[in-house]
């Protein structure tokens, strides 16, 4: 697959998934304590993001720079480790 069609494909996706009322959100695992992890954005807030079993998620270790669609009521639905 050529990279248009990949970055046409991610785009789409990330459409349907803010149009389904998610919010994506960029920055670095602070803490992760049971299903919460927390995240700090380039700007200092801090997110708590609830992770459970049905969370698409990468191999996320403290320190790592992530990328994450949340639900309104803080569900992480896909965690992707950017680094």
């Amino acid at each position: 697959m050529n990279v248009t069609v990949s970055a046409l494909i991610l785009l789409t996706c990330c459409a349907l998934l803010e149009s389904c009322g998610l919010d994506g959100v960029r920055g670095q695992v602070s803490q992760i304590a049971g299903e919460y992890y927390i995240l700090k954005t380039t700007n200092g807030q801090e997110i708590r993001l609830h992770v459970d079993g049905s969370t698409r998620k990468d191999d996320v270790s403290l320190g790592d720079e992530v990328f994450s669609y949340i639900r309104n009521d803080g569900h992480a639905e896909f965690l992707q480790r950017l680094n």
